[in-house]
């Protein structure tokens, strides 16, 4: 009920908005001029956004990232190997895992922008495929604090 009732008031706010800008005296014409041209400043805003979050993944941001974390993953193999520990071994390879199809969603990343929509959806999959670099992030430092010795004194 009360959904409706907010699509309805912004139904009317935009009528209201489109009727003063063809209709209305000087003052409400200009009103409508500014709402309109914020409007448009939204949508270039999250365009910009889309791009630069295309161009993260172009310069290869996420890349060296990644190739950091393989580096990691090695030592982490050395020292499993060293103290031949079997549950660190499949939890490397687990790490290992959804570090190469994260690997595989951004190499498929496409390449071109065409369309808000498109530009939409890429936005989201870049803010999915960095919330997954995060997480095996920190799920990597979780193993290497759990692997490493602590310095007490």
């Amino acid at each position: 009920m009360i959904r409706s009732l907010l699509k309805l008031a912004f139904v009317a706010l935009i009528c209201i908005v489109v009727y003063n800008r063809f209709f209305g005296n000087d003052t409400e014409k200009e009103q409508s001029k500014r709402i309109f041209k914020g409007v448009g400043n939204v949508f270039t805003e999250v365009r910009d956004l889309a791009r630069a979050e295309k161009d993260k993944f172009d310069a290869g941001k996420y890349d060296a990232a990644l190739d950091k974390m393989q580096g990691v993953l090695e030592r982490l193999k050395n020292h499993a190997g060293d103290t031949k520990n079997t549950l660190l071994n499949q939890e490397i390879a687990a790490l290992e895992r959804r570090k190469a199809a994260l690997q595989r969603e951004i190499d498929a990343a496409p390449a071109t922008d065409t369309g808000f929509q498109k530009s939409a959806d890429k936005v989201k999959k870049y803010s999915d495929m960095a919330r997954q670099m995060e997480s095996l992030t920190n799920d990597i430092q979780r193993l290497v604090n759990q692997v490493a010795p602590t310095n007490e004194q």
